[in-house]
């Protein structure tokens, strides 16, 4: 579990989206051919082969770029600007091969297989977009192939990151005995602050490992009443809600989900009437696509086998919550709202909830921004870590 206090954030954006033709240019496309629409499809031509054009003078410039498939140049036409921007840009950083199986564009168009041909590429292109999207906050695609080729040839090379660190024990932290005047004057310190939590839960996974098919949130946290996660954490908060918040405040929940875990935990929610809580305290954020699967050590994105119009991707990690919260103003709505502290748990970790007052506590205390609860780790044991890393040369430290 981490407690995070909430500061200043600033929520989403509006996207604007600027008309491809100036107004100059609406002009005299209505001059010289009497109707916008026949002067329209000109000026995309003209686009299109300024494009292509430019993506010559590059394969001139470096012999290395790839060169845009014969069956991808002929289907520009009916791909958005945007689309073919990134469709080139991809080409030449090495993708070329995303498009070499593209048949041109039927001779007789408009007709339902070659609209549903062209249906398809466009659907191709909307996955490839998304992706973009999810990691735009990182340089978009392109970045992302970029960063994965460095990566790769310092794999190549057997570089290792870590090589001049030594792992140690934290020493810095604090530990609590439960029992002991320490705790609970701590605890104290952190039940007045419950009161102004909004509790965030990562749920982007399923169940598979664990010989389960469905949610994790709907897993039962034990035998006797089959009380399922979700409706343990909505249980508490809206406990904690009625005997600690200002009157008439509610506590918020943030669920993340994936594209595997939201029909579910709508479901799950919907079926069971949110458990007792309001449905305006609930905000779903879904994480997107993932990020493209690399075929080899030229970090070229892999088609799926099943579907050479698909992408394979691999899910996001945990991490995502942060972008996501920011994106969507969960934040921002929440720190309006007089919410001080985000409380992220994981999917399946009910007992986070028992040590909740001794981490806030310990944040409030110490004016913390951000502050992890771990509990001392066995030699060998198959959990997650934090560790003090320490330089041999320069004696710097990290703590990951």
């Amino acid at each position: 579990m981490n407690t995070t206090r909430v500061l200043a954030t600033s929520g989403g954006s509006e996207e604007v989206v600027e008309d491809p033709l100036s107004s100059t240019e609406r002009d005299s496309i209505s001059d010289v051919n009497g109707h916008n629409h026949e002067g329209k499809e000109n000026v995309e031509a003209g686009k299109i082969t300024a494009l292509l054009e430019k993506e010559v003078v590059k394969e001139e410039e470096n012999e290395e770029e790839s060169v845009i498939p014969e069956g991808l140049a002929a289907s520009l036409s009916f791909l958005s600007e945007r689309q073919q921007k990134l469709a080139i840009s991809l080409c030449q950083s090495g993708q070329s091969h995303l498009f070499e199986h593209w048949p041109a564009p039927s001779a007789t168009p408009n007709t339902p297989s070659a609209n549903a041909v062209a249906k398809v590429k466009v659907n191709f292109m909307k996955q490839l977009e998304a992706m973009d999207d999810g990691y735009a906050n990182r340089g978009g695609l392109l970045k992302y192939i970029a960063n994965a080729k460095e990566l790769l040839i310092a794999s190549a090379r057997g570089d290792n990151p870590l090589a001049d660190w030594t792992p140690h024990v934290p020493k810095s932290g604090q530990i609590y005995e439960l029992g002991t005047a320490h705790f609970t004057a701590m605890e104290k310190v952190g039940m007045d602050q419950v009161g102004s939590c909004g509790f965030v839960v990562v749920a982007g996974g399923l169940g598979e490992r664990l010989g389960y098919s469905g949610i994790k949130l709907g897993l039962p946290t034990e035998m006797t009443t089959e009380t399922c996660y979700l409706q343990y954490y909505i249980e508490t908060i809206l406990a904690i809600q009625n005997n600690y918040a200002v009157k008439g405040m509610k506590l918020p929940l943030c669920i993340m989900v994936s594209n595997d875990t939201n029909a579910g935990t709508v479901k799950l929610l919907e079926d069971n009437k949110y458990f007792g809580m309001d449905t305006d305290q609930v905000s779903l954020i879904q994480q997107g696509d993932g990020v493209p699967a690399l075929l080899d050590n030229e970090a070229r994105i892999a088609l799926d086998p099943k579907d050479r119009y698909k992408i394979q991707a691999k899910p996001h990690g945990h991490g995502d919550i942060h972008a996501l919260m920011y994106t969507h103003g969960v934040a921002e709505k929440w720190a309006n709202q007089g919410i001080r502290w985000a409380v992220f748990c994981q999917d399946t970790n009910g007992l986070a909830f028992h040590t909740l007052p001794l981490a806030l506590g310990v944040s409030q205390s110490n004016g913390l921004i951000m502050n992890s609860l771990a509990v001392p780790r066995r030699a060998k044991q198959a959990i997650g870590a934090i560790a003090r890393l320490v330089n041999n040369f320069s004696g710097e430290e990290r703590y990951v």
